[in-house]
This record gives structure tokens, C-alpha cells and sequence, in this order.
């Protein structure tokens, strides 16, 4: 029956970054979703090879825009990971399996509902947020928290909180703040790492906001960096 809620949601996304559910299905005690089908590979595979600070920026921005379609909508992905995240030949972002995605409670729903429980490890645990882990009720948040997990594994070229266990992962994740980036990528902007690192912060309330607020932040990096960089004509 969650399957189907949940699917039933998801499918009212309709965005360029986002894979759609087209439709749900039951056949012999079993449920399937239907879903577009995306020529790529996922970013987990794509992260085998080096990537560019520019690949990676043109990434988180398409990422943002399919978070910020889906808040709007009140819904939250809830599994933003490097395998929920396929590219297409020409460099496109689709965002898959928001068949997990649930909606975000609206103020005038009672804490009691059957919508608005807390559902605890709901997700992949190196990738959740603290209050996530905590089983505390995310927000759209949670999924800002998650994408900055990938955008500093995809820069870093390593995991910022991944360790030998799920205790020893979730104890980094709730009380370790990972090194600055540019220690580990020169090549990163100061200011993409000030991003990254707004999006990591532990505290819900004193992390990036929305998904509209990081996606006007990360614009205006790219912005920056596709800017000609002024001659040195000195002697």
C-alpha cells in the first residue's frame, strides 16, 4: 500500500531532471513501477574517472533544479545518492527513484497522520542527514544535506563521512565535520566549497534552506567561472 501511495505521488512530478513514473501495476501478488527509461550511466559509475570541477557544477545545478521542482510540489526525494543520479551521453541530470519520495508534512497536518509519521532509515545511511538518522521529521533539508554528501564525494574524490561500519559511519555523520575541500581539491572555488559546506551543516536550521536558495547560489558560481579570466599582459 506504500508502494503504490508513495508511486502515486511521485508520478505528478513531471521535470526535465526528473526519471517520471508513467504508471503502477499489480500482477500475481507483485507491483511494479513503470518508469522512463534513461540511456546513461550513474554518477557512482561516472565517478570511477576523475571529474572536473566544471562537470561537477553543471551537475549539482541540474540537481538542484529536480530538488526544487519536487519541494515545490511538497515532495522530498529522500535517497539522493550517487546511483540515484544518472547522466545521459550529452551531460543531462535525471534524478531517479522518487518512488520512495513521500510528501512533506503542510502545517495543518495533525503529527499523528499517517503522512507525517516518522519513518526512520528511510533511505541509504552514509547519505542521511543527521535528523534523518536520528528519526527525526526531515524536511526538504534532509535532501539538501544528502547532495552535499555527493557534490564533496565527487570533488574530493572520497566519501567525507563513510567508515568501516553503520555506527561508525552515522557517529561521523553526527559529530565530524569533514575537511575543507580545497585541502583535498585546489581546484575547487572558495566559494563552491563555502556551498558545499553550507549544505553539510548539521543543524537543520542553520543549513542552506531551500533548494530554490542553493540553486541561485550555485548559478551564480557558474557565472563566475565561465567569465573570462583577465590577461596578464605585464612584462
Amino acid at each position: 500500500r506504500r508502494l503504490l501511495k508513495e508511486a502515486e505521488r511521485a508520478s505528478g512530478l513531471d521535470h526535465e531532471h526528473i526519471a517520471a513514473i508513467y504508471d503502477v501495476l499489480e500482477a500475481d501478488g507483485d507491483t511494479f513501477l513503470v518508469m522512463e527509461y534513461v540511456e546513461g550511466i550513474t554518477l557512482r559509475d561516472r565517478l570511477r574517472r576523475p571529474l572536473s570541477v566544471e562537470e561537477c557544477l553543471s551537475i549539482a545545478t541540474q540537481c538542484a533544479e529536480a530538488l526544487a521542482a519536487a519541494h515545490e510540489k511538497g515532495i522530498v526525494h529522500h535517497d539522493v545518492k550517487p546511483d540515484n543520479i544518472m547522466l545521459t551521453r550529452r551531460g543531462r541530470v535525471k534524478v531517479l527513484d522518487f518512488g520512495i519520495a513521500r510528501h512533506l508534512p503542510s502545517p495543518e497536518t495533525p503529527t499523528t497522520s499517517e503522512g507525517s509519521a516518522p519513518d526512520a532509515f528511510r533511505g541509504t545511511p552514509a547519505y542521511m542527514s543527521p535528523e534523518a538518522l536520528l528519526a527525526q521529521e526531515p524536511d526538504a533539508r534532509a535532501d539538501i544535506f544528502s547532495l552535499g554528501v555527493v557534490l564533496y564525494e565527487a570533488l574530493a574524490g572520497r566519501h567525507p563521512f563513510l567508515s568501516e561500519s553503520f555506527v561508525a559511519t552515522s557517529d561521523r555523520i553526527l559529530h565530524e565535520t569533514p575537511a575543507p575541500l580545497r585541502h583535498l581539491n585546489r581546484k575547487v572555488p572558495a566559494e563552491l566549497e563555502r556551498i558545499i559546506a553550507g549544505m553539510m551543516v548539521k543543524e537543520p536550521a542553520e543549513r542552506i534552506a531551500s533548494a530554490e536558495s542553493l540553486l541561485a547560489e550555485l548559478r551564480r558560481v557558474e557565472l563566475g567561472a565561465a567569465r573570462p579570466k583577465r590577461l596578464d599582459l605585464s612584462w
